[in-house]
């Protein structure tokens, strides 16, 4: 009945690596620029990373919202064909279970 939403998927542009050498402050007249240029490019990978995580989260989510529509579908329809049967009356009390 319902169909679910397109999987989006996000890839990360730059993998993070980890290199203890970028966090230590160089000896005398060593480069300083290195751990500068790199926060750019950690920051980029952390941002992919975590939009990676609420992509799949929202995917997962958006499924069990899905999954539960369907159910409640399916049982409003089979209490619709017992009322057009004849099987409940006016002012009978119909019982529905509404989780799982």
């Amino acid at each position: 009945m319902f169909k679910p939403p397109p999987t989006i998927s996000h890839t990360p542009k730059s993998p993070v690596t980890a290199d203890a050498s970028r966090d230590t402050m160089p000896a005398s007249g060593g480069d300083t620029k290195t751990k500068a240029t790199d926060a750019p490019a950690e920051l980029s990978a952390v941002v992919d990373d975590l939009l990676d995580n609420l992509s799949k989260k929202f995917v997962t989510v958006s499924l069990e919202i899905y999954e539960k529509m369907d159910a409640m579908s399916k049982r409003l329809d089979a209490m619709e064909r017992g009322e057009t049967r004849g099987e409940t009356k006016a002012g009978d009390r119909v019982n529905v279970s509404v989780g799982e």
